[in-house]
This record gives structure tokens, C-alpha cells and sequence, in this order.
């Protein structure tokens, strides 16, 4: 890998708060052509000083309409222009793009979220051999339009539905589509490796180890301790801090907090044990003895604590959740389906329903059954589960989970929704 040649070939990303902006920057990184995001108000001078040769605008939750919207820095027009740089603009930054330039954006007669069905109404290099009429799903979400295009901006494609997509080519200087395929592709992540894998062992000495912290989801210390023991063979040290999780969460029911106090007792649980190691070994805890490799699975509800609604201390809803979403996984293993799917999980709902178990009737729990397909989890699509498998499912919960009597499954894409609930 060339430095210099990676540098003058950057495509820079300003982000406005998109939720695909980092998937833009792996997409184009995957095509062996490095990518760089930053801030969508950064400064004209901290671009400058980047010599991008492409510049994509991010989308946002923001409206250009909105008096403190974000934008681009004064003098960001003149600046491509006049050095030749192309810029794509997606979504928000299109309607930026287009409302700076003197086009209009006006208020979308409906906000659309999802799938949607795109139309190809002029020939372009920039859709291969696409033709005109082509037509292809893309994910929607957006509530602004760009009504009028600026002087030099022409329609490409066109949705399905009577409104225009979002990404426009235009002609000119100032060029409103991706010349990445032009870029010289002289980056891989090999190589970025490597370098990385120079630094740390420059850091750590042959005899240091390090002291880590690993995060793996759902059952997180029974797969972290087989793969480190058996699979490493290293010692590890688990301890157990489901008590001062659970403290601390106790009465809690905004799922922003439970955010905020489960990322804050991660750390304080880390420090804690840090500092126990310190006494031990006698010096700080970024490197430990050759003999001992300490890893902490922390608590092993956390994931837990994100798929069950309202207070996670009260009752017995982490146990019902733990054995449900147990049912739910080891059914779908058993289907020969399980690489199938990108993500599968079971969500503890905060409401009680009313059944027939037993002949007597129950007040008892719901739960819902989560399983999407997607390629990095930016967007993603509901598994069809067959009829016979749900059934299967649905009876093993209820007969098995004493407090469930009910079982819905999650059939909605993101967006609109996100893959997890909370």
C-alpha cells in the first residue's frame, strides 16, 4: 500500500448524523479505496487539509428547514469547483446540496420509511448496463424532497410511487454523483493490519500480556471461558457482577438509562478489578504477569437487560427471558437454519394477556420472537419463519415457561424499525 498514492485518492465522507454513514464508509473501503468520515460542520480548512478527491454528503434526521440544521462551511461550493472535486450528496446531504445551489426542497406529502421500488429513466455509466426502465428495491427514509433541481442538475431515477429519488447526477464542475470507480483502489485492510499488529507489539513486550475486556452478547461467560480455556488455552479469571448490575438497575425503566448504567457499571467493574490486580502485581494493570490473562464477563444479563422492557429487577422476567430466547435459538439450530440468519433473539414485553392453560384462566406474560437477515445489520429484513416452525416454537414456550402464554413474532424491516427493540 502506497501512502501517498491512498492520500490523494481519499474519499471523504461529512456526516450529518446518518445512521448508514458508517456503512457508506466500509462499502467504499471494500472496493479497495480508503474512505475517512468526519463531522458534516467541520471546518473548509480541515477539508482542505485532506485534499479528498470525492466528497459524500451524509443523510441525517435533520430538515433543512430547520433553523439550526447543519451544513457544509462557507466557501465548500467554490472549493470543489475550483480543485475539481466530485461530490455525491445522499439524502439530507442532497437536499442540502440542492437547497445551497438554489433548487428547492420542499416538505415531502408523506414521510416514507422501508423498501422501495426504483426506476431507471435515463441511461447512465453510473448504473453499468442498467436500462432505462430497470427497476430495483432500495431502503427509504426520508421526509423531505428536492422539489426543484439547481441550474445543471438532471433526474436519473425516479420511484415507483410519483416521487423522485434522492440521488441526482448532475453535469459540470460541480458533480453530484461518485467517481469512486475512477479512484485508483490502492487500500486494503491487509495492510492496515499489518501496520496495526507493528504498533501493539511496539506497545506490549514479548513477556506482557494484556489486560482485556471482550464483549460477546448472549451467554457471553459460558462462550467466552470455553473458547479462552479450551480453544487459547489461557487462564482466565471470570468474575461474576450480575449483583452490582441488577443494584443499580433496580427501578430503572427508560431504556436510555439502562443504556447509560450498564455501559458505566462495565467500566467501573473493569477499573475495580484493575485496581485489584494492581495490589497483586504491584503496578498498573495495563500489562499483567506472563502467567495470568484476566478477562471479566461482567454480568451475564446485560444483553438481557436490552430485550426486556420496563423494570429488569422485577419479578422473574430475566429468568423467563433467559429461557424463552434459549427455546427460540436451539429450535432455530435444529432447523438447520441457524447461518441463515443474521440476528435472533426474544423480547420480554412489559404487558400481561389473558389464556387458557390448564382449563383455568391465566393473566400472564407475552413475549416476541426477533429474527432478521441483513449483511452488517445497517438494514435488515424480517425472517419468514415456515408456518410449521412457529407453531413448533410458539408450543414449546408455552408449555415449557411457566408465566407465558402468549407469542408474537417481530415482522418489521429496518428501517422502520431497528433489529433490536430497546
Amino acid at each position: 500500500m502506497d501512502p501517498e498514492n491512498v492520500k490523494s485518492n481519499l474519499v471523504l465522507i461529512l456526516d450529518y448524523g446518518s445512521q448508514y454513514t458508517h456503512l457508506i464508509t466500509r462499502r467504499i473501503r471494500s472496493l479497495s479505496v480508503f474512505s475517512l468520515c468526519i463531522s458534516g460542520t467541520s471546518s473548509l480548512k480541515s477539508i482542505v487539509d485532506l485534499k479528498p478527491r470525492v466528497i459524500i454528503l451524509s443523510g441525517g434526521p435533520h430538515s433543512v428547514h430547520s433553523p439550526n440544521s447543519p451544513s457544509f462551511p462557507d466557501g465548500f461550493v467554490d472549493y470543489v469547483e475550483s480543485n475539481g472535486v466530485f461530490v455525491l450528496g445522499i439524502c439530507y446531504g442532497l437536499q442540502l446540496l440542492v437547497q445551497r445551489l438554489g433548487g428547492i426542497v420542499r416538505v415531502g406529502e408523506r414521510q416514507e420509511y422501508g423498501r422501495m421500488e426504483i426506476e431507471v429513466v435515463r441511461a447512465c455509466g453510473l448504473f453499468g448496463s442498467k436500462e432505462v426502465g430497470h427497476k430495483q428495491t432500495v431502503w427509504m427514509s426520508h421526509g423531505d424532497e428536492a422539489a426543484e433541481l439547481p441550474e445543471g442538475l438532471r433526474w436519473w431515477r425516479a420511484a415507483s410511487r410519483g416521487q423522485w429519488l434522492r440521488l441526482r447526477i448532475g453535469s459540470g464542475g460541480f458533480t453530484a454523483f461518485s467517481i469512486i470507480r475512477r479512484v485508483d483502489a490502492g487500500w486494503n485492510m491487509e495492510d492496515v493490519l499489518n501496520e496495526e499488529i507493528k504498533l501493539i507489539k511496539g506497545m506490549v513486550a514479548p513477556d506482557d500480556h494484556v489486560n482485556l475486556r471482550v464483549i460477546w452478547g448472549y451467554k457471553e461467560r459460558e462462550r467466552v471461558m470455553e473458547t479462552f480455556e479450551r480453544d487459547l488455552h489461557l487462564p482466565v479469571t471470570c468474575v461474576d457482577a450480575t449483583n452490582q448490575f441488577l443494584s443499580k438497575l433496580k427501578g430503572v425503566v427508560d431504556p436510555e438509562m439502562k443504556r447509560k448504567i450498564i455501559g458505566k457499571e462495565f467500566i467501573s467493574s473493569f477499573d475495580a478489578f484493575g485496581q485489584d490486580l494492581e495490589h497483586k502485581f504491584g503496578k498498573k494493570p495495563v500489562y499483567l504477569s506472563k502467567e495470568h490473562c484476566t478477562l471479566i464477563a461482567s454480568v451475564p444479563w446485560a444483553w438481557s437487560c436490552s430485550a426486556s422492557f420496563g423494570d429488569v429487577t422485577e419479578g422473574n422476567a430475566l429468568d423467563i427471558l433467559r429461557q424463552v430466547d434459549e427455546i427460540f435459538i436451539q429450535s432455530i439450530k435444529d432447523a438447520g437454519i441457524y447461518d441463515s440468519i443474521w440476528q435472533a433473539f426474544a423480547v420480554f414485553l412489559p404487558i400481561r394477556s389473558v389464556g387458557v392453560q390448564g382449563d383455568q384462566r391465566t393473566h400472564s406474560h407475552v413475549v416476541a420472537l426477533r429474527a432478521v437477515t441483513s449483511q452488517d445489520g445497517m438494514t435488515a429484513d424480517w425472517y419468514n419463519f415456515e408456518h410449521k416452525f412457529l407453531d413448533d416454537v410458539a408450543r414449546k414456550i408455552c408449555n415449557s415457561v411457566r408465566g407465558v402464554n402468549r407469542v408474537v413474532q417481530d415482522i418489521t424491516s429496518k428501517p422502520p424499525s431497528t433489529i433490536e427493540w430497546e
